[in-house]
């Protein structure tokens, strides 16, 4: 693999345009839209919606253990 040489007068010679104001600076950093992404339901599959309420569910579960644990605990420890 060759890598070209780059002529370092003609980097020096064509300055940057300069910034006018903020509408030029937003105008450089637009995004292109998709004319495609309008088309179809943009959102999450019924795979990962259904893992992601397993999750919660298994988390709220988790939870209702660790603080009936924690109450038990609190019982204990409240008669000595």
């Amino acid at each position: 693999m060759k890598l070209k040489k780059t002529d370092e007068g003609a980097e020096a010679s064509a300055p940057a345009a300069p910034a006018t104001g903020g509408a030029v600076i937003a105008d450089r950093f637009k995004l292109d839209l998709d004319a495609g992404a309008s088309q179809g339901s943009a959102g999450v599959g019924k795979v990962g919606a259904m893992c992601a309420l397993i999750g919660s569910l298994a988390s709220i579960g988790a939870l209702g253990i660790v603080a009936w644990l924690l109450y038990q605990n609190w019982e204990l420890i409240k008669d000595f």
